[in-house]
């Protein structure tokens, strides 16, 4: 009866361990973070930082599998499996199937934007729960295999945690395979793939420790075989597909093979069962014979399993403890610590392989190639050292912590290697730093349960394995004098010179680079169009918002300009001469400022002109509204709340009547004012808002608060040049008189160019001409050389603009002989009273002459 009990289990152990390595080997998707990163970055706009905060939660959920131990070990137990249907491994694996999906599934809509774009925080708990599958899925496969083999701990986990590892790869290959190029695909290929694998193999993970075989390390070793031939396997096909452009069937061809060498492992189980059946025949036979012998004869004792009983660190006979009583004890710390100082680097690596990959100058197929090959020499590093430290154990009494120790010193040689920058160290400190993470994985979980038993394993090793995630944030994203959190999101550069240069580097030629460094950071920032609002003057100073923006992207500049091109040649000159002048306004003793008038009919592109400006000179702008300002404090406050390199506009400044008149008609009305008051028998203690005054005006262009901010130019626009007082617009204050005029000849040929693509045109001659004689505003020009429908071409749009100037053109002359006719009768008057005013003065003359006369011959008359 017991001889077919143990029939039974041994069939159930091996092919129990052959779906455990089919499950480990697609689980790992925390391992390919560096593949789809990138599109969680650019889909949800984060930095680099906050990427590296969602990653922390990465490895926080792979590695925080305390509820996963605690779990397994509820329902784990052989009791607790021969009690009930909601009792064994597949408990635990179902959860992480349900976790895997939805984190992973959440993620992918966020991705795609199928679903509103979540908070970090949000984020954060998505890939905290997608990656915790992972846990789940270690920890029922990796305790079931060791309760299952304990005499070969060492090896069965590093036969598991290889085909974790290697997962990674084969998981990248699977994509590339079927999705190509899409990112976003793999994060559903990672929702979908591994939990579907996990709910149709979960019942066959189970636990038979009475199960015991001479032959089972033989086909242990056959497992780890098969490992190793996909481990190379797979380098080949990253190797190749580094070099070589794979078309869509050589990459399924290759996806076959992997499948075929996964397959394999079937193969040995079935030899394992067929050869348990045959040897617990012949013992069945055995026993029979022995009982039924007339001699006693004691039974016989497999050697084999009676001294590695007697092996240092041997877990078959340790009493179990839970894990409190476990963090009591100075064992449990010391592994901590080794954790920390090993995964918790090494996972920093394999977390920014794509940022150190990108700063060594390598493109995105050699970075994919690097995270694919670091599955590669993570699975040998877990392979090799399950089985070299088995071999270590049993022939040479060596304990494994001797083991750990020395792997973490190697690995600090391959960080070292890496941290050298030179050509190649990449590739050679990661496959260093690769292999020692994987033999670190693979003897932590073996060290754990000789040092604490078997029962509560899952659980001791997992609250160690919380070290990871933790040294990971402190080297990353916490900042201290220590450590050099926050560095990913820049971007760094070696500089290598003779040492004869050093005063010369170190002195003119980094003072020009971190300069220019500064002009290219301010010219590729996004630029905002600010615009002050109207405040309740009951708020406080602090509580008011000022200014309001938005993003800058008005695509004006002053190729597509319509004005002389002269002209447009002198104000950009005019405008880079300033915009390079800081030493030059510091010398002089003057702000670092200056003011441009843009003066024209309207349509004649002044507004347009301020957008090219600050295209040209990459400014923010303020559009400032004196309408919605009510006094001049308000105005100065303003002001002071603008920043260095911006354009202050005021537009139809001609517009605001309180600042626009004349200061000797303010005094000739607030003469009159005083008058009216005082005549006035009733007076009103009502005041009526003053708002701003020409004088502040003049103070905020020039005066004292106007030096608060360097680089800064100040453009009014107006529609009436008569209307402004002389002491708004002189030299110092507007220093650039600008006319906006009508639409001249050359101006029209920008025009052109841009609406119809023409450079040249028979046309052309005669729309110069009827130019010189009309006058219409570049605006209008614009508008009749828009197509209107879908038939008419460059030829009719030409026609237009030829019949609208003619129109224009009979317009001013009907215009002026209404003019004329209308200064005829006044000019006639003008004639008749000139005429009348002659006559007056001859009549006078005339009687002057006549009493003169008079006098004279009265003169005569008495003399005689």
């Amino acid at each position: 009866m017991d001889s077919s009990i143990n029939i039974v289990s041994s069939e159930s152990r091996w092919v129990a361990t052959v779906a455990s390595i089919w499950i480990q080997a697609m689980t790992g998707g925390s391992y390919t973070f560096s593949i789809y990163s990138a599109a969680i970055k650019s889909s949800q706009s984060y930095d680099q930082s906050t990427l590296d905060t969602i990653s922390v939660f990465k490895d926080l959920g792979a590695n925080f599998g305390v509820l996963s131990g605690l779990l397994y070990s509820a329902v784990s137990s052989v009791r607790n499996q021969r009690g009930g249907c909601c009792n064994g491994p597949w408990v635990v694996l179902a959860l992480g199937s349900v976790q895997c999906f939805l984190g992973y599934f959440l993620i992918w809509l966020s991705v795609v934007g199928a679903i509103q774009k979540p908070p970090v925080g949000v984020m954060c708990v998505f890939m905290l729960v997608a990656a915790h599958s992972q846990t789940f899925f270690n920890t029922a496969n990796v305790v079931a295999a060791v309760q299952n083999f304990p005499e070969y701990s060492g090896t069965i986990v590093g036969i598991m945690k290889g085909f974790l590892g290697l997962s990674g790869a084969i998981l990248i290959q699977v994509h590339q395979a079927f999705f190509k190029g899409n990112p976003s695909t793999f994060i559903l290929m990672l929702a979908l793939l591994p939990s579907t694998l996990t709910l149709s193999l979960m019942f066959l993970v189970r636990i038979y420790p009475e199960s015991r075989a001479n032959d089972e390390k033989k086909y242990l070793n056959g497992f780890s075989i098969i490992a190793l031939f996909l481990a190379a396997y797979m380098m080949i096909i990253i190797i190749f597909e580094n070099n070589f452009n794979f078309p869509t069937w050589g990459l399924f061809f290759t996806l076959v093979g992997i499948i075929m060498l996964l397959l394999l492992p079937l193969k040995i189980a079935v030899e394992a069962i067929s050869n348990d059946i045959t040897n617990d025949t012949l013992h069945l036979e055995e026993n029979a014979f022995v009982l039924h012998s007339s001699n006693s004869i004691a039974p016989v004792k497999f050697m084999a399993h009676e001294e590695y009983e007697e092996l240092p660190g041997s877990s078959i006979n340790r009493e179990s403890v839970n894990v409190v009583e476990a963090m009591k004890r100075l064992n449990f710390w010391l592994l901590f610590a080794a954790m920390s100082c090993g995964m918790g680097s090494g996972l920093a690596t394999i977390n920014n392989m794509s940022q150190i990959g990108q700063s060594l100058g390598f493109n995105i197929v050699q970075i994919n190639t690097l995270v694919s090959l670091w599955s590669i020499w993570n699975f040998l590093g877990r392979f090799g050292a399950g089985y070299i430290s088995d071999v270590l154990l049993h022939q040479k009494e060596w304990p494994r912590p001797i083991m750990i120790a020395i792997t973490l010193a190697i690995m600090a040689g391959g960080h070292l290697t890496i941290a050298t920058g030179l050509s190649g160290s990449l590739y050679i400190g990661t496959v260093v730093v690769g292999i020692c993470y994987g033999a670190q994985w693979s003897m932590m979980p073996t060290v754990t349960s000789e040092v604490f038993g078997v029962a509560h394993m899952g659980t001791i090793f997992n609250t160690i394995a919380i070290a990871c995630p933790v040294v990971w944030w402190v080297l990353n994203v916490t900042k201290s004098p220590v450590t050099n959190g926050y560095t990913y999101a820049t971007k760094a550069y070696k500089l290598v010179f003779h040492r004869k240069y050093r005063e010369l580097i170190s002195g003119e030629y980094l003072d020009y680079v971190i300069s220019e460094g500064k002009m290219i950071l301010e010219k590729n920032r996004t630029r905002k169009l600010y615009v002050n609002k109207s405040t309740d003057p009951s708020k406080t100073y602090e509580s008011r918002v000022l200014w309001t923006s938005v993003g800058f992207k008005h695509p004006a500049n002053f190729d597509n300009l319509a004005m002389d091109p002269e002209k447009k040649r002198e104000i950009v000159e005019d405008l880079l001469k300033f915009s390079r002048s800081k030493d030059f306004y510091a010398r002089v003793g003057k702000a670092w400022k200056r003011g441009y008038l843009l003066y024209g009919p309207p349509g004649t592109g002044k507004s347009t002109m301020i957008a090219a400006m600050a295209n040209l000179l990459a400014y923010d702008v303020y559009d400032l509204e004196l309408t919605g300002i009510s006094s001049n404090e308000q105005l100065r406050r303003l002001l002071i709340n603008t920043g260095r390199r911006s354009i202050i506009a005021i537009e139809d400044i001609d517009c605001s009547l309180a600042i626009t008149k004349k200061r000797s008609d303010i005094d000739s009305n607030s003469t009159n004012e005083k008058k009216d008051s005082k005549g006035s028998s009733t007076s009103t203690t009502e005041k009526k808002p003053i708002g701003v005054t020409l004088s502040g005006l003049l103070n905020f262009i020039d005066g004292l608060w106007s030096s608060s901010e360097g680089e800064r130019i100040i453009v009014f626009t107006t529609n009436a040049l008569h209307k402004l007082d002389p002491a708004l617009i002189r030299a110092g204050r507007m220093d650039k008189h600008i006319e906006m005029s009508y639409c001249c000849f050359e101006g029209f040929k920008v025009l052109a160019k841009n609406y119809l693509l023409l450079e040249s045109h028979p046309k052309f001659e005669e729309i110069r001409s009827l130019l010189k004689v009309t006058n219409m505003t570049p605006a209008d020009v614009a508008e009749h050389l828009i197509p209107k429908r879908p038939d008419e071409d460059n030829e009719r749009c030409l026609d237009n603009l030829i019949r609208a100037l003619e129109k224009a053109k009979a317009n001013q002359a009907a215009k002026a002989a209404e003019l004329k006719a209308l200064d005829e009768p006044k000019k006639a008057k003008k004639a008749k009273e000139a005429a009348v005013k002659v006559d007056e003065h001859e009549e006078q003359e005339v009687k002057i002459i006549k009493g003169d006369e008079e006098e004279d011959s009265d003169a005569n008359e008495t003399s005689s």
